[in-house]
């Protein structure tokens, strides 16, 4: 589940990262949003929006076991948030808002049968900080998915009706779950653990985890809980 392990209280964590630039490729899919009515566009006479998807890792390096993040103790997971940011200014979107179609992230282990929810909003903080402020974060979107069981890595995808977040923002993704705290008191209690996928890859913005059992109300960079190279796999799809 995680190479390093903080032990506090009788719970684990796992992690860590990096920082540099932000990466935007062409969306392959349509220029219309999965599960949405198609994206929308500020400006009355625009044309067909243009599809853009933003990474801050390197797609040709795949998710690998035992890197991924996440916070437990021997018999499950506890409430862990995990966060990307990104900086929207730079890319020079053409419109005033990049409208979120969809959002995708890697898992590298879950057991027993979850939800996990998927928020999408703005951070009115300084790009690559050490520590995220939650007091400048305004959450815009939340969709809740369910996670199946794996051992093997999948990729999961959040779908949003066209969200739209101002171009000169920094976009924020939380991806969280609730935990099971609950399955410590039981007599036979059954493993639900929950580790979002990673890559040792290049990443251009370092990721974050909060985690309040294992000692992180916060959300910090993941290299402050080691010297791994946790960089978290997530991406935001959507129309500017």
């Amino acid at each position: 589940m995680g190479l390093l392990r903080v032990f506090l209280s009788g719970v684990v964590l796992t992690g860590c990262t990096t920082a540099s630039t932000s990466i935007v490729t062409p969306d392959e899919a349509s220029t219309t949003p999965e599960g949405g009515e198609g994206g929308t566009v500020d400006e009355p006479g625009a044309t067909t929006p243009t599809a853009i998807r933003l990474s801050e890792t390197d797609d040709s390096k795949p998710m690998e076991p035992g890197y991924g993040v996440g916070c437990a103790d021997k018999v499950g997971s506890f409430e862990t948030s995990w966060y990307r940011v990104f900086a929207l200014a730079p890319q020079k979107f053409e419109n005033r808002y990049f409208n979120i179609s969809r959002v995708n992230f890697a898992v590298q282990t879950a057991t027993g049968d979850q939800r996990v929810k998927v928020f999408v909003g703005t951070y009115d903080g300084t790009l690559g900080d050490p520590q995220l402020d939650l007091s400048k974060v305004e959450m815009l979107g939340q969709t809740t998915i369910d996670v199946a069981p794996t051992n093997t890595g999948e990729t999961l995808q959040a779908n949003f009706a066209a969200v739209g977040i101002p171009s000169h923002a920094n976009l924020i993704i939380e991806i969280r779950t609730d935990g099971h705290p609950e399955v410590a008191q039981r007599d036979n209690p059954k493993s639900t653990y929950l580790y979002l996928g990673a890559t040792p890859g290049y990443e251009s913005w370092p990721g974050y985890v909060r985690a309040p059992a294992c000692g992180l109300p916060n959300p910090e960079v993941t290299s402050t809980i080691g010297p791994l190279r946790s960089h978290l796999i997530m991406s935001v799809s959507g129309t500017n």
